[in-house]
């Protein structure tokens, strides 16, 4: 029993996309959807078991703060978990958050009584993840420059607006940055790719390099978009310069490398397997909605998504150092060095 509320939303094409959404929650074993005219009692419902879940917000603007403050304690006390479904809220000051971390100023909510099932009514409820579920095949988007002839890189990455990147894939994504957004987007990219590189690490050097001579390890890198379909993997390989990935929506999850292998100056894949393999240690790392990871040159991994897929966006040389199957079969369980070839 999921209870629902439609808010404020009144527009043809917000009353759509709330059948829409009613719809998914329906062909996904919804058994029954009830209105009951309050969010508080809604909330309170899902924290005495009364109902699984409360979904709000499926087309915009829905519940405001003071719809959600009691009920959000009595349910959160009751061990029910929240998540919202897109990345708005009602906060006049400070950064709005990019992931599905609910607070109580966000503009839609879901509570249920599990972290499990509030995960799965996301993948429902969420178009954009609605979208990367029934994806069958992955989307490249265009690799876009970051700086202009003559411009340093420095330069571009701070008056580039990186939204419109994102924006200009959302046809076949569903994922946008919306325009109140776009600024403080822009920013928290900039200062995640600055602090995925501490000053207090080697790994600063990378970054300056490209900074410098808008290459890295010498090649050029662009910004790409890409919507990834669920339970793919890719083949494991290493990377000939540094990528830095941030995730729009769904999840994108690694096993790497701890720490990198030389790049060999014929851009030849490393062999893993033999005598140094047993002294070779891989973890496996994810970054969700919101979050962002960063690949060394010469760190080895092998990328994946699980049943959510994955929309990132990625600055990278569109180059990797593809490792064959035999070159690290058998070296760790965490690894699937076939996929990707077939």
């Amino acid at each position: 029993l999921v209870l629902t509320d439609p808010g404020y939303e009144r527009t043809p094409d917000g009353i759509g996309k709330m059948m829409e959404g009613y719809t998914r929650m329906l062909h996904r074993n919804v058994q029954a959807l009830r209105i009951i005219g309050s969010s508080v009692l809604s909330l309170a419902w899902v924290g005495c078991g009364r109902a699984d879940a409360f979904v709000i917000g499926l087309a915009g603007e829905s519940g405001k703060p003071w719809d959600y403050c009691a009920g959000y304690v009595i349910a959160s006390e009751a061990g029910a978990s929240f998540r919202r479904i897109d990345s708005r809220s009602f906060m006049t000051q400070g950064e709005p958050e990019f992931s599905s971390a609910f607070d109580i100023y966000a503009r839609s909510c879901i509570c249920a009584g599990s972290s499990t099932l509030a995960d799965q009514l996301l993948m429902v409820a969420d178009p954009v993840l609605a979208r990367l579920t029934a994806r069958e095949t992955n989307y490249l988007g265009p690799r876009v420059a970051v700086a202009e002839e003559g411009e340093s890189v420095a330069s571009a990455i701070a008056r580039m607006n990186v939204a419109e990147v994102v924006n200009a894939s959302s046809n076949e994504t569903g994922c946008s940055i919306p325009r109140e957004f776009e600024s403080a987007f822009n920013e928290r990219w900039r200062r995640s790719l600055y602090e995925a590189f501490p000053e207090s690490t080697g790994a600063r050097k990378e970054l300056e390099e490209w900074l410098e001579t808008a290459k890295s390890n010498g090649r050029e890198l662009r910004l790409q978009v890409m919507a990834l379909k669920p339970n793919s993997w890719f083949r494991v390989h290493q990377h000939p310069n540094f990528e830095f990935e941030v995730t729009l929506a769904g999840a994108l999850h690694e096993v790497k490398l701890v720490g990198t292998l030389p790049v060999a100056p014929s851009d030849e894949a490393p062999t893993l397997t033999g005598a140094s393999a047993g002294k070779l240690e891989f973890v496996e790392g994810c970054a969700p909605k919101g979050k962002s990871l960063v690949n060394r040159k010469g760190s080895v991994h092998q990328s994946f998504t699980k049943e959510d897929g994955a929309v990132i966006l990625v600055l990278w040389s569109g180059c990797h150092l593809n490792i064959q199957p035999q070159q690290c079969d058998d070296v760790n369980p965490l690894l699937r060095p076939g996929a990707g070839w077939t």
